[in-house]
């Protein structure tokens, strides 16, 4: 009885072991890519630019720190992996969150850097591998 005890104990263990690898892996595979963080900063970029056309001030209030925290995210990632495509990116990215919280906005300068942003953004994505997982 007592060797029986310890066989359903070691298959028990060996079981959650397993299923605690697999629930890593599937919060790794949950993860957005690379290419998917910069896509959504693209998206995010756009929104500000929709809310400067509009000039919806409430919405841009949102909209403009979101850029800086997605793309807090995953910059190291991008210094790392593309230095050139990071260079690139943070010399628009600067003055476009400067421009943000500038009072008044410039319209017109915020629409050209946000534009030369994502310009620059679609460049680093299109260099960035597709996900071998899909």
């Amino acid at each position: 009885m007592g060797k029986f005890k310890l066989i359903v104990t070691i298959t028990i263990v060996g079981m959650l072991f397993f299923a605690f690898l697999g629930g890593c892996e599937s919060e790794k595979a949950a993860q957005p890519s690379l290419g998917n963080k910069v896509a959504n900063l693209i998206v995010v970029a756009g929104n500000i630019k929709d809310d400067l056309s509009t000039g919806d001030k409430d919405k841009l209030k949102v909209d403009g720190p979101r850029l800086e925290e997605v793309w807090a995210g995953f910059e190291d990632t991008v210094k790392a992996k593309y230095p050139d495509s990071y260079a690139k990116v943070e010399t628009f990215l600067d003055p476009a969150l400067a421009g943000i919280k500038a009072d008044p906005v410039d319209v017109k300068i915020m629409h050209q850097l946000l534009d030369q942003l994502i310009q620059t953004l679609e460049e680093l994505k299109s260099k960035i591998p597709a996900d071998p997982a899909k």
